[in-house]
């Protein structure tokens, strides 16, 4: 990139710039990519930028089109003086920089135009004038004899149902057909009934983590060695025989895993000795001073944690390294029992659900709510982020999904908090997935008594 000669008095705009998205680069590989670049907006100031206005950003910024951008690349453009400048540094707190440089731009042949406008439509939700209702699923996996409890679907496609006998089904996305049921060795099982509360996939997807009387760990891709099978169990992780595991999840480098166990979050540091075993000890055990039933909790960052549960209790961890974890309780704005709490794939943003109907999404900068999501009639007690196959470079439309025991399934639009779409089932919903396949292709997956239904929901993204 052209070096860049700005007046002293604008070194300080540029610099800011740099550091807000060297803090939204959650990966730290230098570049920002799509959905961490919607994310920096849109936890700026939600409403401002719309979907519209980002795409036709990115189109700007991103010179090359490989799909990320650098730092410096961003403020560089910036500096150009585009419709969204003067917003930008307005939010900044900071005036319209005078340094306008002239880097060579690489000139746009129609193919690249014409993929640039198909961007920027994929990018907008369709905003219809009503909820889109689909009336019926794509298809319906049954899960013979079984009831579903929870549900979790990975980057390459893969879906995994657990359900309140203990199994675990893998499933493909595409149709619905049952690639394995995962079946705990006799020996690890801690109760006579040992219901599968979560299953939450690592980072990468390739292993799956259990959450049930004890912690089951299993290969969920045939990528983790040349000689392991996909839905290799790779062991059980316990502490003791009182409570089961209500929730788990994975920090980033997957080196270490936290679950909610009756009062408390506990922190396991894993080792695999060899490709078909996992083993972990106990580092950290984050309980309140003032203690209540840990019903959910997550990785937010390498060294923050977020436990809720219980009379709308909501903890933030933070690792201060050598004095350990130090709790800062923070509101978590709901006013009944929490039962889930998801961190976005970006990294910015949490969702909550509650029996008090309202699930919220929270910008995890600031541990503020963004949007009250109002419209279920019971308790909601599963959500979701979108996600996007590994294998498909999917614009950063953020949506969320949300599952209740009013028998309905909801996608939300994070920006504007409206409801964008519902679907209606025979049973409580117990979980829910949204998955995007590429720019034009929108899932929603709902787990219930009577199985697993996929919805198709590709209207709400505009197509050419």
């Amino acid at each position: 990139m052209e070096n860049i000669d700005l007046e002293d008095r604008d070194v300080e705009t540029y610099q800011m710039v740099v550091d807000i998205f060297r803090k939204a680069d959650r990966n730290g590989d230098g570049q920002i990519d799509q959905l961490e670049f919607a994310a920096v907006f849109m936890g700026l100031r939600p409403g401002v930028w719309t979907y519209e206005k980002l795409a036709k950003m990115w189109s700007q910024a991103d010179v090359n089109h490989d799909g990320t951008i650098s730092y410096e690349e961003f403020a560089s453009w910036l500096f150009l003086g585009s419709v969204d400048q003067e917003a930008f540094c307005e939010e900044l707190g900071t005036d319209l920089p005078s340094a306008m440089p002239s880097p060579r731009r690489q000139p746009q042949t129609g193919g690249q135009a014409a993929e640039v406008e198909e961007t920027e439509e994929a990018l907008a939700p369709a905003a219809p004038d009503s909820e889109f209702w689909p009336e019926r699923p794509l298809y319906r996996a049954d899960l013979p004899r079984e009831i579903g409890s929870s549900l979790e679907v990975n980057s390459t496609g893969l879906i995994a149902c657990g359900c309140q006998s203990g199994l675990v089904y893998l499933l493909e996305l595409e149709s619905g057909q049952q690639f394995k049921a995962l079946v705990p060795p006799e020996s690890s099982r801690r109760a006579d009934h040992p219901e599968v509360n979560t299953v939450r996939f690592s980072p990468n997807g390739d292993r799956l983590a259990v959450a049930a009387d004890v912690l089951h760990l299993w290969t969920s891709t045939r990528h983790v060695h040349k000689s392991v099978a996909l839905g290799t169990y790779l062991g059980s992780l316990a502490h003791n025989r009182k409570n089961t595991i209500r929730d788990c999840g994975w920090r980033n480098d997957e080196l270490s895993i936290v679950a909610a166990m009756g009062d408390a979050s506990k922190i396991w540091s894993l080792e695999m000795p060899a490709p078909t075993q996992v083993k972990g000890k106990i580092t950290s055990v984050l309980r309140p001073k003032r203690p209540y039933t840990v019903n959910a909790c997550c990785y937010v960052g390498p060294d923050e944690i977020i436990s809720a549960g219980a009379d709308k209790r909501f903890t933030v961890w933070k690792d201060s390294g050598r004095a350990g974890w130090r709790t800062a309780p923070a509101p978590s704005g709901h006013d009944g029992h929490i039962h889930c709490c998801i961190a976005s794939p970006c990294g910015r943003f949490l969702l909550t659900t509650s029996s008090d109907r309202t699930p919220q999404v929270m910008d995890l900068e600031s541990k503020k709510p963004l949007q009250r999501l109002v419209g279920h009639e019971d308790w909601v007690t599963t959500g979701a982020f979108c996600v996007s196959l590994a294998d498909h470079r999917v614009p950063p439309t953020l949506l969320v999904a949300t599952g209740s025991n009013d028998k309905t399934a909801r996608v939300w639009d994070v920006q504007s908090g409206r409801c964008l779409a519902r679907v209606a089932t025979e049973d409580d919903v117990t979980g829910v997935a949204l998955v995007a396949a590429d720019s034009s292709s929108l899932r929603l997956l709902t787990l219930h008594a009577e199985g697993l239904d996929a919805w198709d929901l590709s209207p709400l993204l505009q197509h050419r």
